[in-house]
């Protein structure tokens, strides 16, 4: 075989390697994802990341926001984590003021969050995997 080959081989074993005994290092958290598609999602998006980085920069959890718009009844917007959802509200299609709904809303989701994690500590149970623990 070639040198060139066998240096290939050998880099690509050790990176593996490197990442077998660091495997949380390159895991990024804390990340809000925008599913949102009408202007108002977007703001609310925005305004909730803001929010979330400058109080609650020390945040782990991951969080998708979502949205349903209509544009007789307004916005439906939902955010989860992890598939589980953390925050549900029904926005009226009237002038809101986003800022503060999406900083409200930051706030109640730290706090389910937060209460989240301390129901899973108390729901451990050896039986049943995580997946089949519905909380």
């Amino acid at each position: 075989m070639k040198p060139s080959i066998i240096l290939c081989l050998a880099l690509l074993s050790f990176s593996s390697y490197l990442q077998a005994e660091n495997p949380d290092e390159d895991l990024m958290t804390g990340m809000t994802i925008d599913h949102t598609v009408s202007r108002f999602g977007h703001e609310f998006y925005r305004y909730l990341a803001d929010h979330r980085r400058t109080y609650f920069s020390d945040a782990t959890e991951n969080l998708t926001i979502r949205e349903r718009p209509s544009a007789r009844w307004g916005s439906i917007i939902w955010v989860e984590s992890y598939g589980t959802q953390v925050y549900y509200n029904r926005i009226g299609s009237g002038g809101n003021d986003v800022k503060a709904i999406a900083e409200d809303a930051s706030i109640q989701i730290n706090k389910r969050l937060k209460k989240l994690k301390i129901e899973k500590l108390f729901n451990k149970s050896e039986d049943l995997a995580e997946d089949e623990i519905q909380l």
